[in-house]
């Protein structure tokens, strides 16, 4: 708080009667007359600002008096409405407390005439026939800042799906609820969420490279705002866990931070974290469209969580494929599973029998070998990781009697 010298100052009053019939009259022609004695003292701050007043009788007639010491102080509340601290943090001025003479806003010009009349007429008041009072006030110019903080709140915990454009071609309704985060933004003190402005502040890590997602306000109510999380590219092939950073800024000055995750599609369909619901069966069909897998060998599809010892098995009989937990590794085996299961399907069954009695007889397995190959061939379009190409490889050369049974 900055006083402004030029336009403060003391002023005195004095208000004078005598000879008059009673107390009540006395008292009525001071509160007339004292404003009309004044003296002004420029520059001036007096700290037994207050008054002194009263009625008495005296050789038969009755008088009066009234004193009163009175400030004029004018200050402006803040020169800016950023407090930093001593630390270098900035914060947003709600109000600033001027001890015992108001609340203002910051930036704000006032002049503050005190004491002044307050419940009723203070110093005016008839304090009755023979009264006095002498009544002193100081004023506390003590300035506080009272700072705007914020509260971040999010409808989700922890996580949200990535975006995907897989929601226009047949993907469950429910990604696009479980890829939005509605977000609550509140302040103390209340009432200055017009002022808010929430950003998305990073996203890390940066690579693979997406865009922030989708924030906007809204239009009706200031502490409402919608995020949609940053849309998976269907050519990304290894989209990883990202951390989405908000920040709530009331013009430079930072109020308060959340952040939130958001999961590959994959991921959050086949390994969900937090409440979210495990679903691989729209996992393995999240797969086949991304990877544009084809399955036309194949009678149907299923997850097996109970098979856990082979990523995929397909009936020789009825082409019915069955993936087990192994096939859900990453999004990128699953679509070379799938592709294997697929092999197998086109495959005849006196072909498969045939494989199987030269795998007895100590040859290979070439129904296998055919699958494995058409992996390999396809390992790079599927995005395959160097660890899982040479699994492959391994077991391609195993089938064709080139090499070891992989661990």
């Amino acid at each position: 708080m900055n006083i402004n010298t030029n336009n403060t100052y003391a002023t005195k009053y004095e208000g004078f009667a005598v000879g008059y019939n009673s107390a009540t009259e006395a008292w009525g022609d001071i509160v007339q007359e004292y404003t009309s004695h004044s003296r002004t003292y420029p520059g001036k701050i007096y700290e037994n600002v207050g008054w002194v007043k009263g009625t008495k009788e005296a050789y038969g007639s009755w008088g009066g008096y009234l004193w009163l010491l009175q400030n004029t102080v004018a200050f402006r509340t803040s020169d800016t409405d950023v407090w930093v601290s001593p630390g270098g943090v900035t914060s947003h001025i709600a109000q600033v407390l001027v001890g015992t003479i108001g609340d203002y806003a910051p930036m704000a010009n006032v002049a503050d005439v005190g004491p002044m009349n307050w419940n009723g007429e203070a110093i005016t008041d008839y304090l009755g026939a023979g009264q006095a009072e002498d009544f002193v006030c100081r004023g506390d110019f003590t300035a506080y800042y009272q700072l705007i903080t914020a509260e971040v709140k999010f409808d989700k915990v922890g996580a949200i799906c990535a975006s995907t454009t897989w929601c226009g071609e047949g993907a469950p309704e429910r990604l696009i609820e479980e890829s939005r985060l509605n977000i609550v933004v509140t302040t103390q003190p209340e009432a200055h969420e017009d002022l808010v402005n929430l950003e998305v502040e990073s996203v890390t890590p940066v690579e693979p490279e997406t865009e922030n997602g989708d924030l906007w306000q809204d239009i009706f109510d200031p502490s409402k705002w919608y995020y949609d999380a940053f849309l998976e590219a269907k050519t990304e092939k290894h989209p990883v866990p990202k951390r989405v950073d908000f920040a709530v800024k009331i013009g430079d000055s930072e109020c308060a931070t959340r952040h939130i995750l958001v999961i590959p599609v994959f991921d959050h369909l086949a390994f969900p974290v937090f409440d979210y619901p495990e679903d691989r069966n729209e996992a393995w069909r999240y797969v086949i469209w991304k990877y544009g897998v084809s399955t036309f060998w194949l009678t149907s599809i299923s997850y097996d969580p109970n098979q856990t010892e082979f990523p995929g098995l397909t009936s020789t009989f009825t082409d019915a494929c069955t993936l087990g937990p192994p096939a859900f590794s990453t999004e990128n085996f699953c679509a070379s599973t799938i592709a294997h299961e697929n092999v197998h399907g086109q495959q005849t069954a006196d072909y498969i029998f045939s494989s199987q009695a030269s795998w007895a007889a100590g040859f290979a397995h070439f129904a296998e070998v055919d699958a494995y190959n058409v992996e390999l061939q396809k390992a790079e379009h599927h995005g395959l990781s160097e660890s899982e190409i040479a699994e492959i490889t391994a077991w391609r050369d195993y089938y064709n009697r080139e090499g070891p049974k992989p661990d």
